[in-house]
């Protein structure tokens, strides 16, 4: 099992899975189509952007993280407060 690092996002990635690449000559590899179509649109560029599709966001910044913890504190909060009861027969 042959492990490559994509040039974009530096994900360490197998070589037989990845999305590969041939230009000059040389082969390259990727994580995903992002990663590819923004490697194309920076032939030409100096620098590398960092892949948005591989980064990780924290995970309180995730929107259904939070809203799912909201429902599930809503849901309890109905069992002690008669005010959130009609919400818990709703959902």
């Amino acid at each position: 099992m042959d492990k490559v690092q994509d040039p974009i996002c530096g994900m360490q990635i197998d070589k037989n899975s990845a999305i590969k690449i041939t230009k000059d000559g040389k082969e390259y590899f990727f994580c995903s189509t992002h990663c590819r179509d923004e490697f194309i649109k920076q032939q030409g560029r100096e620098g590398v952007v960092a892949c948005e599709a591989c980064s990780e966001k924290p995970l309180l910044r995730n929107k259904l993280f939070i809203i799912t913890n909201i429902a599930i504190l809503l849901i309890l909060a109905s069992f002690f407060i008669p005010f959130f009861e009609p919400f818990r027969k709703g959902f």
